[in-house]
């Protein structure tokens, strides 16, 4: 329902004269919140009982924050599923600057991911580089430029190791140009057209042509 609702007043985007973003007073993206909200609430709570029963039976504190150790999940709990959900309603929040919310559910997916892309497997580092790009991202739209160059590196180092996926490729694309943003903003002009030349050259090679009009545009405006 999330997901209807949040495609509706996309669509509804597209009709419209307006140019701007459909903002949290639009009956469909109040809706969408509403339905990521609850789902969210479900499995979180559902998550922390299941999780503080496991710490009574080992004679541990209880917690008001369980850890995102995949190994905790409840066993109904899919990790794909809960990533999924935690980066779309990330996605969505982030989409309409609501930051506070989108940054710790993508942290959190990031931890359930962590044991399979410390373990070397494929799937979870490109979700993985996948969740940093948007890090990045966040933290370039909120000005904090540490964070952002921390996430960009990381992920970077990640998406490098896989270059022929296409998560891993689009996450490269995306990290690569927030690292010229950081280097832009921090004055380091050749190190950011470096960033920004590589990010259009890999965009034209994979034929997304967005990513490389906004390199383009980069390059353009620190001629």
């Amino acid at each position: 329902l999330a997901e209807t609702y949040e495609a509706r007043a996309a669509r509804s985007k597209r009709r419209s004269v307006l140019l701007s973003d459909p903002d949290m007073h639009s009956a469909d993206v109040q809706a969408a919140s509403r339905w990521y909200q609850w789902c969210l609430q479900v499995v979180m709570l559902t998550y922390q009982n299941h999780f503080n029963h496991q710490m009574l039976e080992q004679d541990k504190p209880l917690t008001s924050t369980p850890s995102f150790d995949p190994s905790t999940l409840p066993r109904f709990f899919s990790i794909d599923v809960i990533t999924s959900l935690f980066y779309n309603a990330a996605t969505f929040f982030s989409g309409h600057a609501q930051y506070q919310y989108a940054v710790p559910l993508l942290q959190r997916a990031l931890d359930l991911l962590r044991p399979g892309a410390d373990s070397g497997k494929e799937e979870c580092i490109c979700r993985s580089s996948t969740l940093m790009s948007h890090l990045a991202n966040a933290a370039v739209e909120t000005s904090d430029l540490p964070a952002a160059e921390k996430w960009a590196i990381d992920g970077l180092a990640l998406a490098k190791k896989f270059p022929r996926n296409v998560d891993c490729l689009s996450s490269f694309i995306a990290l690569t140009y927030d690292l010229g943003v950081v280097y832009e903003a921090a004055g380091k002009v050749d190190s950011a057209r470096l960033q920004y030349r590589q990010a259009a050259e890999v965009a034209g090679v994979t034929g997304d042509n967005g990513a490389q009009e906004l390199a383009a545009t980069a390059l353009e405006r620190i001629k």
